[in-house]
């Protein structure tokens, strides 16, 4: 005879359960380096089992890819949507500005995962998207700026960059206090000014 004394098995939309697993990876990845978060914790505070977990993603490193793919996403639309709340007619500085806020709001929202990659605590996947997404903001400050972003004006944009992810890391190390933020913004800009200038000076 069939039992009669179990509880009825809930099921879940697939989707919906993907978007829950993952938010949680968000959350845990975001506030620990990669090696410190364990399928099990997800797991746990999703309130399923660690096979499930992988049936939708694979193993850890796929998670942890689909994570920080989810955040660069949301990084982009933050992008778009803060540069056209501005005025049609806004000086490129004003374009950047916004944009370099966007940023660090990111990196203030999960200091320590967005920091992680930047000491070897990635997955040469997520490094990879990583990458794109850098070649993509390039593309995407040489076309505010009307700059080549091959050749002088390209490294300028590149070097700016990296000025901003060091200075980030310090930041974050601090514990992304507030206070820093107007010097850190003003300096992002001067260093991407100097840099242009310096791309644009015959030798």
């Amino acid at each position: 005879m069939p039992r009669t004394d179990r509880r009825p098995r809930t099921r879940h939309d697939p989707a919906v359960r993907r978007a829950e697993i993952l938010a949680v990876a968000t959350v845990l990845f975001g506030a620990h380096a990669y090696p410190e978060v364990a399928l099990t914790a997800i797991a746990e505070r999703v309130g399923v089992s660690e096979a499930l977990v992988l049936r939708y993603f694979g193993t850890k490193a796929e998670l942890y890819t689909a994570v920080v793919d989810a955040a660069l996403t949301r990084l982009r639309a933050g992008h778009d949507a803060a540069d056209a709340a501005l005025p049609a007619d806004a000086p490129p500085r004003s374009r950047v500005a916004r944009s370099i806020e966007v940023y660090l709001d990111a990196v203030a929202a999960a200091p320590v995962g967005w920091s992680a990659p930047l000491r070897g605590e990635g997955v040469p996947a997520a490094d990879r998207l990583r990458a794109q997404a850098r070649t993509g903001y390039v593309d995407r400050l040489a076309a505010v700026l009307d700059v080549d972003p091959a050749g002088n004006p390209g490294l300028a944009l590149r070097g700016y960059l990296g000025f901003l992810e060091s200075a980030c890391l310090a930041w974050a190390d601090q514990g992304c206090p507030p206070t820093s933020r107007p010097a850190l913004l003003a300096m992002s800009l001067d260093a991407l000014q100097a840099a242009l200038t310096a791309a644009r000076t015959p030798p």
